[in-house]
């Protein structure tokens, strides 16, 4: 199951070498208080996680085996780090090099 889910995403290694996956299934709720809240928590306990993207959110709840109306909200992976929590062992340049991440300077624009 977790291999079908993994292929609707963006990123599928997030999903295939996570520790826990959970998936969000819900209507008229707000997915990313939702995922935060599990995220903070995780990371309280020396847990690392990543929201995923889903590039087909059908897919993903036929792999689920979710009912025709219910979609797959965001896909969260949970792992422990494999060298420990030190965010100051890196500077943020070095963190996002590691994780192959666009510069900064791609993504935001001063204005």
């Amino acid at each position: 199951m977790v291999e079908r889910l993994a292929d609707c995403l963006y990123a599928p290694r997030n999903v295939l070498g996570a520790q826990l996956v959970i998936a969000v299934v819900a209507k008229g709720f707000d997915l990313g208080r939702c995922s935060q809240n599990m995220m903070l928590a995780a990371w309280n306990d020396g847990v690392t996680s990543c929201p995923n993207g889903i590039k087909d959110a059908e897919r993903a709840g036929d792999a689920l085996g979710l009912a025709g109306d219910e979609t797959v909200g965001i896909v969260l992976s949970f792992a422990y780090p494999a060298s420990g929590r030190r965010a100051e062992s890196k500077s943020a340049e070095e963190w996002s090099r590691s994780c192959n991440r666009k510069p900064l300077s791609e993504v935001v624009a001063r204005v």
